[in-house]
């Protein structure tokens, strides 16, 4: 069977037409394996481990939490429902990056000091800040996008979709 691609000069364009299946499919991957970015000559490693330790911190803290929709169901692999979109979207989003990131500039560690977010844990909320644009740029749910995320909503003129 030939393979079917879609090419415009010499860049390949991959359509996605299942944006929920992506990152339920991208999550389902990062609990198996590192994920590998690279990107401006450099490579980023994406690891669950660095999101089950910043997690673990958060939760361990009770009384300000930054992660308060963060459960169990998120994070234990043996718990996590392959097929909610829903539990995927909250673990690459926006709020999830800045709180591994603020953990990590500030070696976060446990209670007990079993654990550290360490300062390499940016390169996962790199990663995670990606799929989170990806995901708000291809999840065309609304027509006029809310001013706390510019590109969210549907591809339109004048739209800052195409920046990105």
């Amino acid at each position: 069977m030939p393979k079917r691609r879609i090419v415009v000069g010499e860049t390949e364009i991959i359509p996605l037409y299942d944006v929920p299946h992506m990152i339920k499919g991208i999550g389902n991957q990062l609990l198996a394996k590192n994920l590998i970015w690279h990107k401006n000559d450099k490579i980023l490693a994406g690891k669950w481990k660095d999101i089950e330790t910043a997690c673990s911190i958060d939760i361990e803290s009770d009384d300000v939490r930054l992660l308060p929709k963060i459960t169990e169901l998120h994070l234990n692999s043996a718990k996590i429902p392959k097929m909610k979109v829903s539990l995927a979207t909250q673990v690459f989003s926006h709020t999830m990056a800045a709180a591994i990131a603020i953990m990590a500039r500030n070696s976060k560690t446990s209670s007990t000091g079993s654990v550290t977010v360490e300062p390499r844990t940016i390169e996962t909320t790199r990663i995670i800040k990606l799929f989170d644009s990806i995901f708000d740029r291809l999840d065309g749910g609304t027509f006029k996008a809310p001013a706390v995320k510019p590109p969210k909503g549907t591809v339109a003129a004048g739209s800052s979709h195409l920046q990105f």
